[in-house]
């Protein structure tokens, strides 16, 4: 069966009415910005982001980054999103920001509906950049995770603590989206790492809505009394497993995705295993930097693509950083959901000289390599 074009690795999924909220994301004064900064017509580049879930821990940090980037690569970045999944008020937001002069813009897809929409402002030379949720009909390319080589480190990790090779016991995996291509390619890697053998069940739908999905884990729970291990593939899951797994004196392997300060709480206290996080920073940051340059080269960007955003594989120990960037401890990770000019210096080494992403364009692979 063909997957659908649409994949995410957002951080949260909570489908329902998506009320457009805009942020102001202006960076540095234009009287700030030498000469060599301006467009190909002599003025200031200005460059729109538009996401989704704007009000999320882990959008925020996207957000951050790219106005980090604008800051770094003297352009203005207008910043503005939804709620939650509302295509159409994001291609309205796009074209928006074009109308209102934009050179280019950066967009998470949140629906197939966005690209005819898009396609023609590609076609009208205004580079568009995918980030976190992409569609295959998107004239443009894509910067996230790798969902099933990524999650499949989870799983093994798991398999290792519940005894390895000899590893037996039920496994739960529990989805905010079922049947929502990224999160089926998450899940897709999480079964492929706990290997043969395990008496894996699921996806079950735990939801979106972090109350909603405390419930549905304790329900889950509840109705396999006898599980080892519990696994969700959202943002929200571990913090909650964590809560619960505490309440039940840590008797199951818990784990989950992203570094929120929820799900580095469980980690910290024991009630969970590992997070998988997908860089978030690079998400934001790199898009801005590849529009900025493609516009400034007069190089066009790739049609399709995709540029990997990086895994990071955190722990109670801390985390292991992609790109070679140097480990971190849980306490730097939380640091850098309060404090934005700590986590910029953390990562900016990656977008300039020798970093692992400055010649970008060197790492752009096949677009199906999204989901591997």
């Amino acid at each position: 069966m063909q997957k659908a074009p649409i994949r995410f690795a957002c951080a949260v999924v909570a489908l329902g009415a998506a009320a457009t909220v805009a942020l102001s994301g202006v960076n540095a004064s234009p009287a700030a910005a030498p000469a060599a900064q301006a467009g190909p017509q002599g003025e200031r580049l200005t460059i729109g982001f538009v996401t989704h879930f704007i009000g999320n821990p882990f959008i925020k940090q996207i957000a951050q980054a790219a106005r980090d980037a604008g800051k770094d690569l003297g352009v203005d970045v207008k910043i503005t999103g939804t709620a939650g999944f509302d295509p159409a008020a994001q291609l309205k937001m796009v074209q928006d920001l074009v109308a209102a002069g934009a050179d280019g813009v950066s967009t998470s897809i949140t629906g197939d509906s966005m690209a005819v929409g898009l396609n023609k402002l590609v076609a009208q030379g205004k580079p568009i950049v995918q980030f976190n949720i992409y569609s295959t009909r998107v004239n443009g390319p894509y910067v996230g995770e790798r969902s099933v080589d990524d999650w499949a480190i989870l799983g093994k990790a798991v398999r290792k603590e519940m005894g390895g090779a000899s590893a037996k016991g039920r496994v739960l995996i529990g989805t905010c989206a079922p049947g929502f291509p990224a999160l089926v390619d998450r899940i897709k890697g999480v079964r492929r790492g706990l290997g043969a053998g395990l008496d894996i069940k699921g996806p079950f739908d735990v939801t979106g809505d972090p109350t909603k999905n405390f419930t549905a884990w304790q329900q889950l729970i509840a109705a396999n009394p006898d599980a080892k291990a519990l696994i969700g593939v959202c943002a929200q899951d571990l913090e909650n497993l964590g809560k619960l797994n505490a309440q039940k004196g840590d008797k199951y392997i818990t784990a989950g995705g992203d570094p929120t300060l929820g799900n580095l709480a469980a980690l910290e206290g024991g009630h969970g295993l590992i997070s998988i996080g997908q860089t978030g920073y690079v998400q934001g940051y790199l898009p801005i930097k590849m529009i900025v340059e493609a516009l400034r080269s007069k190089k066009a960007l790739p049609k399709k693509g995709f540029v990997a955003s990086g895994v990071e594989v955190i722990t109670k120990s801390g985390a292991i950083e992609d790109f070679g960037l140097p480990k971190l401890t849980l306490a730097q990770i939380k640091r850098f959901q309060t404090d934005a000019a700590v986590q910029r210096r953390y990562y900016k080494p990656l977008f300039t000289g020798k970093g692992k992403l400055a010649n970008w364009r060197n790492d752009v692979e096949p677009l199906a390599n999204a989901s591997r």
